[in-house]
């Protein structure tokens, strides 16, 4: 069967057996898609690599590094030797890496940092694998008020960037975020088409749409047409300011949500994100997060598959 990064959800009977089963303690037989990845935004206190194996022997098909600073793969410091161990382990465990999580500042108006970045991360992602290179994935940052002040200046600074990225073999996908000044699908799709560059993809992710008030059925529908990546994670409904939660702790009917997705054929990742707001928590526990988060979407995918 192919990756499960390029052909998500087809939902073949063999792919959902091997994703629903709750196989927590062991590697599936190879060939067998798991249809799920897990961000090591949510493993900043691990090695690299051993997160990537604990993602492999949990069910995970995939994996977004994270390129901030401080993290194990901080970009500047994660090192082309590191690097080839990182290729290598993904290799042996069968994970591809997703994506490439970096935060640049869409509204900035020195843009050559956020040029820099994506250069460097380009990189990383041709390093990592030259045949299907991750996504660059980043936020927008930026003030929701300032939207109009700021729009054409956006469309400026996105088509940059992704003229940045796309000579690289890369593309860059950025999200709307709650008060950022990209916070909807309408901003997120009009930005997305002004640039109209084809290194430039969208991230979705309900959470943020969620915590504007919108439902996830529109937001879906609007925005998965032109989305290469998509986060999930979940939140406390109607707290101001947003407060996410962890995939399943919330209101997400994710049996809806995979059925949708199956409906609209959309076939990049999927990826837990586990918000800063939890894993910077004293006490905070990675890999018990990422078991929790594994065997809750493995049985909403099943469940999905069952009520199709």
């Amino acid at each position: 069967m192919p990756s499960t990064r390029r052909h998500f959800l087809h939902f073949s009977s063999a792919a959902l057996a091997a994703a629903a089963l709750p196989r927590l303690a062991a590697a599936p037989a190879k060939g067998k898609a798991r249809p799920i990845g897990f961000s090591l935004y949510g493993m900043k206190s691990l090695p690299v690599l051993e997160a990537l194996d604990h993602c492999q022997r949990i069910g995970y098909d995939n994996v977004e590094l994270c390129l901030m600073k401080d993290f194990p793969t901080e970009l500047g410091k994660f090192s082309v030797p590191a690097q080839r161990e990182v290729r290598d382990r993904l290799r042996s465990t069968g994970l591809e890496v997703s994506s490439l999580l970096v935060h640049i500042d869409l509204t900035a108006k020195a843009q050559g940092p956020a040029k820099d970045i994506i250069k460097g991360a380009a990189e990383i992602a041709r390093l990592l694998d030259d045949r299907r290179p991750p996504l660059v994935e980043s936020v927008t940052g930026g003030k929701a008020e300032d939207w109009e002040a700021t729009k054409n200046d956006l469309v400026d600074n996105m088509r940059r960037w992704a003229e940045t990225a796309g000579p690289a073999g890369v593309k860059i996908a950025v999200k709307a975020h709650y008060g950022q000044v990209i916070n909807s699908p309408d901003r997120l799709l009009w930005l997305h088409r002004r640039v109209n560059h084809p290194a430039f993809t969208l991230t979705y992710d309900y959470s943020h749409y969620q915590a504007e008030g919108l439902d996830l059925e529109p937001t879906l529908r609007a925005v998965i047409p032109r989305t290469g990546f998509i986060h999930m994670k979940d939140l406390v409904v109607g707290e101001k300011p947003a407060k996410y939660l962890l995939v399943g702790e919330g209101k997400i009917d994710y049996v809806k949500y995979f059925r949708l997705l199956r409906e609209l054929k959309y076939t990049g990742p999927i990826v837990v994100e586990v918000s800063a707001q939890i894993h910077s928590r004293p006490g905070y526990q990675p890999v018990q997060t990422a078991e929790k988060c594994y065997a809750f979407l493995a049985k909403q995918l099943q469940a999905a598959q069952a009520s199709a």
